[in-house]
């Protein structure tokens, strides 16, 4: 008798496992918006004047809105309480080192709430993404009357909380350097606080700056480094082998996951423990599961826990990295056999390039530049991470301090900064930096696509994707712009505009009232790669055109920049070769595609009257800017310069005040465009409401700082191509 066939097992299909991820991303996206939802309606509850006792707060909008705060503390670090109450997290900035709080406890305060501000400026911190990432509602301030009742017992918060403090005092001991110091602090506790912000931005210039933020990798090499010394110490244990792999990967699993607790369950180390964790699952089940569906339960699991990572940049660029390094991987073990430590060192450089290759999209689509330098300084990086980690670990988590190795650490660590300090000074670091105005639209897919097919495992593919990969990158550095982009900054109650021509050279006029704000159009400079030939233009001496000099002035020598020239209307006296004096008839060379036309004043001066004002012109394009010039000084542009003062933008005279703006000048002028930049709910009342009446009845489309943020003119040589606000 015939013996019957064992039916073939069927193979997997991965139909379903795909048709999982998209249900998971698309509930992710219902979720997120029903608790983005719930929370702009606790936000709206908070920030209602209804419910307060005192009906002189009631009816004053500037009027402080103080209420009472009951809950737990879930978190402290040195520059931040995270405060726990009636379900909703809050946040507490620049809590008092002098009230001893620690996790666990529960506090009574009375305090204002925040709303977190979405950027009001392009490539500026955007707080309330942050906020929602981070789980909170909004930020506490100006807290008083404290109430601390401290937890009697040891709780999860506190014990956590005792372990970081300790291993803080370690690292301060072993590694009192500040670089060095703040460094290990970031690696080991994700504290980034103590970091210099020139480091900080080196290190994001080059692409770095993920080797400071407690990512997959540090939780990938912690866990390798735990699994090998749990393994040296059993492996003579006369054991089966893979009992003993699956007990050393189970302390290393339980090893990662102290390591999260102590430093946080931030977004990105959630991320990474729970990749960690799947991984070490598949150590300890011995199942030869494809890498990719492990990456795929990875994100299903994820948002499933954390629905709204679906709209976090950190969440993509996490699974693109570690997907771009598993098809990578996946491709060199079935084209290539060598072994050898040659071999291994070169691919685990090509592991950190796959990375870059596979976050690059999501880069160019969220900050509008990529640094291409990192293709050659991020696996130096990760090399010398690698070999700085374990140093760190011993001298840090041994009870006594072993002298060889914080400073052989020391040295690996000096030695990382000083690859960021070489990437973003080098001149290959600023001609690979591309701003996403001078790419064209169809790059980004091309680029996408050739990305994920770029490690398929046929050599013709590949090739073929590569080649397309490098064209489209080529064209994204040698395809230069002909537009250039006028932008009015929102700096509060003040001015502060650039006028930049691609690569060839910019104009600054003011830079508001304040070092933020100075810092704020120094970080948009360093985003477009605006370092050369740049002049920068105080309309007259006030606080509020000039308060912004010393953060950026300072910051602008730190980094080297070349060719600076300041200009202004004869109020500075000190003798400089760079501070030169402008008055009316003097020209300002940018380039020959563009005349700067100084129009007053006649006289130096210190006051509004004095105040510098340019008439710029680019193709058919003319942009008047009128500084704080008032009636008398706007009755002399008439007399002296009527058939020149036509112009497609105006910025608004003095902030929108009806000192300015008169009727007869708005005639000369016919802006198609008017643009005011004055605060929210300033103390003048800008803009004064006959000087918007007198633009509406000028048919000028009036757009304010105050309620728009930033305004950006993309302007061509047809004229203007397109206006762009940071607030819709």
């Amino acid at each position: 008798m015939a013996r019957m066939a064992a039916p073939k097992a069927q193979k997997w299909s991965p139909a379903w496992f795909i048709c999982l991820v998209v249900f998971a991303g698309v509930s992710s996206l219902i979720t997120t918006n029903l608790i983005d939802t719930r929370q702009e309606f606790v936000r709206n509850q908070l920030e209602d004047r209804s419910s307060i006792p005192n009906a002189a707060a009631k009816q004053s909008t500037r009027a402080p809105l103080r209420r009472r705060f009951d809950g737990l503390v879930i978190k402290v670090t040195s520059n931040r309480l995270v405060f726990r109450s009636q379900d909703y997290n809050f946040s507490l900035d620049n809590w008092p080192s002098s009230i001893a709080v620690h996790p666990g406890d529960r506090m009574l305060v009375y305090a204002e709430y925040r709303r977190p501000e979405h950027p009001g400026n392009p490539h500026a911190f955007d707080e309330s993404n942050f906020a929602k990432s981070m789980g909170w509602v909004g930020s506490l301030t100006r807290v008083s009357d404290v109430v601390v009742e401290h937890t009697h017992g040891p709780s999860p918060h506190f014990v956590f909380h005792s372990i970081r403090e300790r291993i803080q005092d370690r690292i301060d001991a072993r590694f009192p350097e500040e670089n060095a110091n703040s460094i290990v602090s970031a690696l080991l506790l994700a504290d980034r606080s103590r970091l210099e912000e020139g480091i900080t931005s080196q290190f994001k210039q080059t692409g770095l700056g993920h080797l400071l933020a407690i990512s997959g990798l540090h939780m990938g090499m912690i866990a390798a480094f735990a699994h090998l010394g749990v393994w040296i110490f059993i492996r003579r244990i006369p054991l089966p082998s893979q009992l003993k792999q699956r007990f050393a990967a189970s302390i290393s699993l339980l090893i990662v996951l102290t390591f999260a607790f102590v430093v946080g369950l931030s977004p990105s180390v959630f991320r990474s423990l729970a990749m960690t964790f799947l991984v070490t699952l598949s150590t300890l089940t011995h199942r030869k599961t494809p890498s990719n569906r492990y990456l795929g339960a990875a994100f299903v699991v994820l948002l499933m826990l954390r629905p709204s990572d679906i709209g976090s940049l950190g969440f993509w660029l996490s699974f693109s990295a570690v997907g771009a390094i598993l098809t990578f991987m996946s491709s060199m073990r079935a084209t290539h056999r060598r072994k050898g430590v040659i071999h291994s060192i070169i691919s685990a450089l090509l592991v950190s390039v796959a990375a870059i290759i596979g976050t690059s999209p999501f880069l160019l689509w969220a900050f509008g530049s990529f640094p291409l330098i990192s293709v050659i300084v991020s696996p130096l990086g990760v090399f010398l991470l690698a070999l700085a980690l374990p140093l760190i670990l011993v001298s840090v988590l041994l009870p006594t301090s072993i002298v060889s190795f914080s400073l052989v650490g020391k040295e690996v660590i000096q030695l990382i900064i000083s690859l960021a300090e070489w990437g973003s000074t080098t001149s290959l670091g600023e001609t690979l930096t591309s701003p996403i105005h001078t790419i064209p639209g169809w790059i980004l897919p091309v680029w996408c696509i050739a990305t994920l097919i770029l490690f398929y495992r046929r050599p013709f593919v590949r090739r073929t994707s590569v080649s397309i990969w490098l064209v489209s990158a080529l064209i994204t550095l040698f395809v230069p712009s002909t537009r250039v982009r006028m932008t009015f900054f929102d700096v509060g109650q003040g001015d502060a505009m650039l006028f930049s021509l691609a690569g060839k050279g910019s104009l600054i006029v003011d830079l508001g009232p304040s070092n933020k704000t100075g810092k704020t159009v120094l970080n948009h400079m360093n985003a477009q790669n605006i370092h050369e030939n740049i002049h920068l233009v105080f309309s007259h001496g006030h606080v509020d055109h000039l308060g912004g000099s010393m953060a950026f002035l300072s910051s602008l020598s730190r980094q080297e920049s070349h060719h600076l020239s300041i200009l202004h209307s004869g109020w500075i006296t000190e003798d400089d070769s760079k501070k030169k004096p402008l008055k009316r008839g003097d020209k300002i060379a940018i380039d020959e595609a563009v005349r700067v036309y100084v129009l007053h004043p006649n006289q130096s001066g210190f006051d509004n009257d004095a105040s510098i004002v340019l008439l710029l012109k680019y193709g058919p394009t003319s942009i008047l800017l009128a500084g704080d010039a008032e009636a008398a000084a706007e009755k002399r542009l008439i007399r002296d310069f009527a058939p020149l003062l036509s112009s497609s933008i105006l910025k608004v005279g003095h902030h929108g005040s009806k000192t300015s703006s008169t009727a007869e000048f708005l005639d000369a002028v016919q802006p198609t465009f008017s643009i005011i930049s004055a605060g929210i709910n300033n103390r003048f009342n800008h803009p004064h409401q006959e000087v918007v009446d007198r633009l509406v009845a000028h048919q000028s489309d009036i757009l304010s700082t105050s309620k728009n943020g930033a305004i950006q003119f993309y302007l061509g040589e047809q004229g203007i191509k397109e206006v762009k606000t940071t607030i819709k």
